[in-house]
């Protein structure tokens, strides 16, 4: 696996609610938006829409992109998470 650089645990925060203003902005019956989280569910087998909408599933969901990040190469510093995640 090839180092691609580094995340923090805010940029994957900021990536998550970008799901999130697109629904707000185009509306959550717009058929990019609908295509975007149809495809998230599927492919995770999770609904999206409400995991994002509860505080404990959104942690949830930030976890797992940072887990992903680090999988496809990205370093997050241990501190970040620490700081970041309620225990």
């Amino acid at each position: 696996m090839d180092y691609k650089g580094r995340k923090t645990i805010d940029e994957i925060k900021k990536g998550i609610n970008c799901l999130v203003d697109m629904g707000n902005l185009l509306g959550r019956e717009n058929l990019f938006y609908r295509s975007a989280i149809e495809g998230i569910d599927s492919k995770m087998n999770i609904e999206l829409e409400l995991y994002l909408s509860q505080p404990q599933t959104y942690e949830a969901m930030v976890a797992e992109a940072a887990i992903q990040c680090i999988m496809t190469g990205y370093y997050i510093d241990a501190r970040d998470i620490e700081k970041n995640f309620v225990s």
